[in-house]
């Protein structure tokens, strides 16, 4: 595992407080705006969350936008990003 799966496998155990899970990755649409998602799924098979990568400040600014909108709707209990 390289030196950035390592530290984004961490920071998921910490944020879910848990070390038993997988990570699915889809790499999204090429592109300025490309996003990658990582499906967080628990050593039962339930999906935990989602977490999104963004390496471009059009996608990192894409990010911030669907947070911010997705904590407005209030479609589950908390949101948020970081950088």
């Amino acid at each position: 595992m390289t030196d950035k799966a390592t530290l984004f496998k961490k920071c998921i155990a910490a944020i879910f407080q848990r070390d038993d899970f997988v990570i699915a990755i889809s790499t999204g649409t090429p592109g300025p705006f490309r996003k990658i998602t990582a499906m967080i799924i628990g050593s039962d098979g339930k999906v935990l969350g989602y977490a999104k990568i963004g390496e471009t400040p059009l996608a990192i600014q894409g990010i911030h936008s669907e947070v911010r909108i997705l904590n407005q709707k209030r479609f589950v209990s908390k949101f948020f990003c970081l950088v």
